[in-house]
C-alpha cells in the first residue's frame, strides 16, 4: 500500500464486506448483530489489563 489513506480505504472495504458475512446458518449477518449491540456505553471502560511480575534472573520483565 502506498499511502495511509489507501490503507484506510482498504480497511473500510473489508469492514463493509464483513458486515454482510453470515456465520454458519445464523439468521442475521455480522453487521445486523453489531447493530443490535449498539450503542456502546458513554462512560470509559477498561479494555486491557496491566500486570507486573518480579524476576530473579532478569533486570527487566514484561508480561501481558
Amino acid at each position: 500500500m502506498d499511502s495511509l489513506a489507501g490503507l484506510n480505504a482498504l480497511i473500510d472495504q473489508w469492514d463493509t464486506e464483513d458486515d454482510q458475512r453470515r456465520i454458519g446458518s445464523r439468521a442475521r449477518t455480522v453487521g445486523e448483530y453489531f447493530a443490535i449491540e449498539q450503542p456502546l456505553p458513554d462512560e470509559p471502560f477498561p479494555i486491557g489489563r496491566v500486570t507486573t511480575r518480579a524476576s530473579t534472573v532478569a533486570r527487566r520483565s514484561a508480561c501481558g
